[in-house]
């Protein structure tokens, strides 16, 4: 049978469905559809479609009852256990995630006490960076004045040097007699 064109109510009773039922498996199994001149709308059912309705449930029988209730309240133990499961990990989910807050406030106090030994590292080595300038500066004052006091000194030694000879030559004029010293005067001695 080729391809053919039916309405929802055709092709549901093709295949033992109601025109809900098969609109919604032309949908899934993505069938061609198009309006009709009627105003309904015709479904395209490919020639090899073999669509079945869904096997229903079992009906209850009255020797199985017993046994389905049985299972029905082990699965509603289930349910329960699964349930206070669920609130057990929820309750663990809710402390980890205060556990996290309080665990990032703490890296951030840490951070920001790591940020603030920073500056301070940055301006203790900025204030020894200055420190150790004008330690330079005195070490140059303290190598020019040393260089001063060597001129000093050797200036000083000279002065008594020639201070001494002054003396002595003093000493060796008294020990000449007046007129000794009016004769070297008159020299030019």
């Amino acid at each position: 049978m080729p391809d053919t064109w039916h309405t929802w109510a055709e092709a549901g009773e093709r295949f033992g469905l109601s025109p809900d039922a098969i609109r919604m498996r032309a949908r899934r199994l993505g069938w061609r559809t198009m309006p009709g001149n009627d105003g309904r709308t015709r479904v395209l059912v490919p020639e090899d479609a073999e669509v079945q309705p869904r096997a229903r449930a079992p009906e209850a029988s009255p020797d199985r009852a017993s046994e389905q209730r049985s299972e029905f309240g082990r699965l509603l133990d289930l349910l329960s256990t699964a349930e206070e499961r669920t609130d057990r990990a929820e309750n663990r989910a809710n402390i980890a995630e205060r556990r996290a807050v309080l665990a990032e406030q703490r890296a951030d106090q840490a951070q920001a006490r790591a940020d603030a030994a920073q500056a301070r590292a940055d301006q203790a080595e900025a204030a020894l960076a200055a420190e150790r300038g004008r330690a330079d500066t005195l070490r140059d004052q303290i190598d020019g004045l040393r260089a001063e006091l060597g001129t000093v000194h050797a200036t000083a030694s000279a002065a008594g040097n020639a201070a001494a000879e002054l003396r002595q030559a003093e000493e060796a004029r008294r020990r000449l007699g007046r007129l000794a010293r009016v004769w070297a005067a008159w020299r030019g001695a």
